[in-house]
């Protein structure tokens, strides 16, 4: 899939059952696989508030192409899950 440049994107990820991972970002480039490898969902994005991406917490989060982190923290404090920023 080739992701639109530009395009506002939320990341997560639950950390244990009791966290969420959440973070937004844009997309900056789609990485051709092949060559690079790795996993089938190559894109490089830049993460909103964090100045270097090293620092994004947990590997493997979920991409989802829009807005949604208000929604997902809406959703931990329904559940009871502590929401915490990338």
């Amino acid at each position: 899939m080739l992701w639109r440049l530009g395009q506002k994107v939320t990341l997560m990820k639950f950390e244990g059952p009791g966290t969420m991972l959440i973070g937004t970002g844009r997309v900056r480039s789609n990485i051709d696989t092949p060559p690079s490898g790795g996993c089938r969902t190559s894109v490089e994005l830049e993460v909103d508030d964090v100045a270097d991406t090293r620092n994004v917490k947990g590997f493997h989060q979920v991409f989802l192409y829009g807005e949604w982190a208000e929604l997902l923290k809406a959703y931990c404090q329904l559940a009871g899950v502590n929401a915490v920023a990338m």
